[in-house]
């Protein structure tokens, strides 16, 4: 109800939350767009190669986020020497920073033009949600699935969330026990997240103003910033002070 769709489904972790939304849209023979640094594409141990036998085509963008612009150019043309094109992943926030709304509205777009999907990995959909004040349905409606994470910033000892369509997660549900995701121990953790929905998500902003403590007092260090402090992630090098 939250993200304004038909179902969901609870996973041990978002790697498996990600993997089965892959599964569950992608075959052989086709790709799946992604930034190269996403989540997906540079953390989950070449899964969507295994679990899809499929490829994830990356962009660098020229620019902290990816662009509908470049989606449009990284999709396959119909030609037998190509894998087939059929979605794409959006990661927000994307190393702590804000994903523009503009951006996923313009990108799902060319996703309605181009007959693909399109993935959020929202992992930390909770702190663009608190940072933005824009709501988990207003962000939600352009995707066709969802992957929520509760530990991390939510506090969880465990556990994300898929959200799709009822035919989606009715199709999750197998390929999670496939998996070796189905677990007798679902309804505590999952009162764990329902306790941090409720309790938890609240009090990210606290988590934010922190972030930018720190980065303050690094910087009056001497340290440099990687990235632009947006929530509750601070990316920071000492080459600066060589150490």
């Amino acid at each position: 109800s939250i993200c304004g769709k038909e179902n969901a489904l609870f996973m041990p972790t978002g790697t498996m939350s990600n993997q089965i939304a892959m599964k569950l849209q992608l075959n052989t023979f086709e790709n799946v767009i992604a930034d190269k640094e996403a989540h997906i594409a540079a953390n989950e141990s070449g899964g969507v190669a295994l679990h899809c036998q499929a490829e994830i085509s990356t962009i660098k963008p020229l620019d902290t986020f990816i662009t509908a612009e470049e989606v449009k150019n990284e999709i396959n043309p119909d030609d037998i020497h190509y894998s087939k094109t059929k979605g794409v992943i959006i990661e927000n926030t994307f190393g702590g920073q804000v994903f523009p709304l503009q951006n996923i509205i313009d990108i799902h777009e060319v996703c309605r033009e181009n007959d693909l999907f399109l993935h959020l990995d929202g992992a930390r959909l909770w702190n663009a949600s608190i940072k933005t004040g824009i709501s988990f349905k207003d962000y939600c409606q352009y995707f066709d699935t969802i992957s929520l994470c509760f530990s991390k910033g939510m506090g969880c000892p465990v556990g994300s969330v898929l959200v799709g369509s009822n035919e989606l997660i009715k199709r999750a549900i197998f390929i999670r026990k496939a998996f070796g995701g189905g677990m007798r121990q679902s309804g505590i953790l999952a009162a764990c997240a329902l306790h941090a929905i409720d309790n938890h998500w609240p009090l990210l902003k606290e988590d934010h103003d922190k972030a930018q403590i720190l980065q303050k007092g690094l910087t009056n260090l001497g340290f440099t910033l990687d990235k632009l402090v947006d929530t509750n992630m601070v990316w920071c090098n000492s080459e600066s002070l060589n150490i």
